[in-house]
């Protein structure tokens, strides 16, 4: 496991690196107000058995921050990932998006908000990430 504490998340890394591995991007649950990057540890560890790199990602709760605010620390972990993951050893090809919970719809939300600056993006919208480059969202459970 890596951490990177700049952005707020964890990196399982399979220990096989001869090829580039599809990248999972987990955004936990906690009802908005107790949601913790580390519960994503058990997925994060089976999957990187199975030569898949997880990020779980971390996001302020309530009452620190808002539901605004919580899209952002997301989407700045996915920017973070899908233009670094290639120096992880990951597939920047090959990148799916994960939420459980509050993190489906925090996870769907900073999707959604990505879509709508990148529609507006030539009214000076800076674009860190597209959603072109996620092959698939998986949200479970969500609110």
């Amino acid at each position: 496991m890596e951490i990177n504490q700049e952005i707020g998340l964890d990196l399982y890394l399979p220990e096989n690196n001869d090829e580039p591995k599809p990248v999972v991007i987990f955004v936990t649950g906690g009802a908005w107000i107790i949601g913790y990057k580390a519960w994503g540890s058990l997925l994060g560890k089976q999957l990187a058995e199975r030569d898949i790199i997880v990020a779980c990602l971390d996001y302020r709760n309530f009452p620190q921050g808002t539901i605004s605010d919580m899209i952002k620390d997301s989407s700045q972990g996915i920017s973070f990932v899908c233009n670094h993951i290639a120096g992880y050893g990951g597939d920047p090809n090959r990148i799916y998006l994960m939420g459980q919970l509050a993190g489906a719809h925090i996870s769907a939300c900073a999707l959604v908000e990505q879509a709508i600056k990148e529609s507006e993006s030539g009214k000076g919208e800076s674009i860190s990430w597209s959603v072109s480059q996620l092959k698939a969202y998986f949200g479970l459970s969500g609110g």
